[in-house]
């Protein structure tokens, strides 16, 4: 039979591209990117949050974040010019997310059919409600299309990330925040059902729209 949540998220049509479990817990959280929204050579992510049992913001601070890549700084000429490129990993945890601001945001070199890997420790386990993302805004088509979220190794969520807006005059720039959610309570559904996203559901829309042309 049906979960009391995947009942309330079928009453609510929230759909997410996976089904992930309720509140996972751990101490490392990996955000691993495996492919972008079409740029062969970089990926970015504007900022990530993470969201405690109680619906709190979880307090992550740049001893909390690491990614590998770590930055442009990786790169052999960007190192030998003695590094400085300010989109490192913290940027992804400064609180300034929804932006079209360099000094805010995190890129990293990209290989297609490789994984880039975001890791974030904490000393203590937390219990996980939801997450937030924001996509790469300088350059659209470096942000993340396709990522897996593992929680102390064992995979909790994969699915895809919107394209951010591509200019600050898009409609969606004023909020451009992606919610993953592994919560099911349906109040924090119904708050959060404008920000979650499914590409499997969009291409149903899509389908069912052609079907009625």
């Amino acid at each position: 039979g049906l979960t009391p949540g995947q009942v309330a998220r079928q009453m609510l049509r929230v759909f997410q591209d996976s089904d992930p479990p309720v509140f996972p817990t751990g101490l490392v959280v990996e955000v691993a990117v495996v492919r972008t929204h079409g740029d062969a050579f970089y990926v970015g992510l504007n900022g990530i949050e993470f969201y405690d049992a109680s619906g709190a913001k979880i307090d992550l601070g740049p001893s909390n974040v690491t990614a590998v890549p770590a930055s442009l700084n990786d790169l052999p000429d960007v190192a030998a010019r003695g590094g400085g490129d300010i989109r490192t990993p913290d940027k992804l945890v400064d609180g300034v997310n929804n932006t079209f601001d360099a000094e805010h945001i995190w890129l990293a070199p990209f290989t297609a059919g490789q994984e880039n890997s975001i890791f974030f420790v904490v000393h203590t386990p937390v219990t996980i409600s939801m997450v937030k993302f924001w996509n790469y805004s300088r350059t659209p088509a470096r942000g993340a299309a396709e990522i897996r979220l593992s929680v102390d190794g064992q995979v909790a969520y994969q699915g895809y990330l919107r394209k951010a807006p591509a200019s600050q005059s898009d409609p969606r720039a004023t909020d451009f925040c992606q919610t993953i959610l592994f919560n099911g309570d349906g109040g924090v559904m119904a708050a959060e059902k404008a920000r979650v996203y499914s590409a499997r559901e969009e291409q149903h829309v899509l389908l069912v729209d052609e079907r009625k042309v």
